[in-house]
């Protein structure tokens, strides 16, 4: 299960590692691709551009995992991630064990962790 930790209502870190293979990456795109709120227009953004008053979502890969933030409804920031989360499990992506993550310390303030 891949973990994560919460920035905001709309701002996650994902643990997922930036070393990966061409064919991970190639998979990354598969899934962003199948997404709710995907548009051949927006790669590595969902529902609109970034500033949309209809709302928005992009996805950045950062040393501490895949930092993905935006403007949502609730509901639609569910359907993502449920989605996301349920790809990302069955990928072989490398993953990061935030944890470990400087400052990272209190395993309380992580979610995803919980049914570790």
């Amino acid at each position: 299960m891949v973990q994560f930790y919460d920035n905001g209502d709309v701002d996650r870190v994902y643990g997922i590692h930036y070393d990966m293979t061409t064919e991970q990456w190639q998979h990354l795109a598969e899934i962003y691709r199948s997404l709710p709120g995907s548009s051949a227009d927006l790669a590595g953004a969902w529902f609109g551009p970034e500033g949309s008053p209809d709302g928005w979502l992009v996805a950045s890969i950062e040393p501490s995992g895949l930092h993905v933030y935006g403007e949502l409804p609730a509901a639609d920031w569910h359907r993502w991630t449920t989605a996301f989360e349920a790809a990302v499990d069955a990928s072989d992506f490398p993953l990061i064990d935030l944890a470990d993550l400087a400052g990272f310390s209190d395993l309380a303030g992580l979610a995803g962790l919980a049914d570790e």
